[in-house]
């Protein structure tokens, strides 16, 4: 009864399977081997396996039923066969004596899931290319502010500085400044803890003895649980980027041949300076003499001296006092 039981559970199985001697010949085959491989029980029992599939692939077989026979343990092999991927599970069936009576094969079509797994590994190695593509240093931690993974601008970084076993260590055993590396270790923990990124500026010496400004940037990683469990960060150099920013500053504040504040500085501080803690507040207002003489009998640059020297004097005397601003031409 149990014999006719487990032969119609073997022949209900979905999948290819099959039960081999020892010396690889065949004893069973199921319905769904017989289909796909187009073969009948009556006409492969008992032959040996290298009389009905290819010399090749015979001895593949043999080879790991030697090893399944030898481990008593369960052998999995995958191959590409016809443009699918398929997937062999050998297990020994043991008698009383803990000795192998058979060995029992199914064949699994995972085709699907490795086509699954080759596109969530495509799209792994496209993010690792574009990651490792970008100038900005770009690495993420765990939950104890170990690195677990970096781009190849922040491993340069560090390779420069003669530190190479960088994953799994934290600031403070790769980074030269303790105290900045405690800094970094504390913000950290302060971007998981309250779940929000952050960004904050840092000065740095590089490797020719200059100040450079960084900017970085961390960003929690949270669970399903809405836990963090790490954070992701990134660093950039934008020193270059500052001095722009200073200089376009300095350009619309400042007038070009005086040196003094512009009429928009104007606008901009009687906005500010007109708010009651600054009050009272007062204004001279006044031009120069004598400019337009000079012009007309000793040239404009002449004049523009003029104004500049006047000009130097207005900033010494007001300097710890008040600004000085050109409203106009004089």
């Amino acid at each position: 009864m149990f014999q006719e039981i487990y032969k119609a559970f073997l022949e209900n199985i979905p999948w290819p399977t099959w039960i081999s001697s020892i010396d690889a010949k065949i004893l069973f085959i199921n319905k769904p081997y017989e289909a796909v491989y187009n073969m009948k029980l009556e006409e492969v029992q008992g032959k040996h396996f290298k009389e009905i599939v290819p010399e090749k692939i015979a001895e593949r077989y043999y080879n790991e039923l030697m090893q399944c026979i030898e481990s008593k343990q369960i052998c999995k092999k995958e191959a590409l066969v016809n443009g699918k991927y398929l997937e062999c599970t050998l297990f020994p069936i043991l008698n009383e004596e803990e000795k192998v009576e058979v060995v029992a094969g199914i064949i699994f079509d995972v085709t699907e899931q490795k086509e699954r797994e080759q596109e969530l590994q495509n799209g792994k190695d496209i993010l690792r290319t574009i990651i490792d593509s970008l100038p900005e240093a770009i690495f993420y931690k765990d939950k104890e502010s170990r690195f677990l993974g970096y781009n190849k601008a922040f491993e340069k970084y560090y390779n420069q500085r003669g530190i190479y076993d960088i994953k799994g260590r934290t600031d403070l055993e790769i980074y030269g400044d303790q105290e900045v590396a405690k800094q970094f270790i504390m913000l950290d923990q302060e971007v998981m803890e309250y779940k929000e990124s952050k960004r904050y500026e840092q000065k740095i010496v590089d490797d020719d003895g200059i100040m450079r400004i960084e900017e970085n940037i961390k960003v929690p990683v949270l669970g399903e649980d809405g836990e963090a469990w790490g954070v992701v960060g990134l660093s950039r150099d934008i020193t270059d980027k500052k001095a722009l920013d200073e200089k376009l500053k300095y350009i619309s504040e400042i007038d070009a041949l005086t040196g003094l504040y512009n009429r928009y500085s104007f606008e901009e501080k009687i906005n500010l300076y007109t708010r009651e803690e600054y009050l009272p507040l007062g204004m001279i207002m006044g031009d120069v003499n004598g400019l337009k003489l000079v012009n007309d009998t000793l040239g404009h640059l002449e004049g523009d001296e003029l104004l500049k020297s006047i000009a130097e004097v207005l900033k010494k005397v007001c300097k710890a006092k008040g600004h000085v601003f050109r409203w106009g031409g004089r």
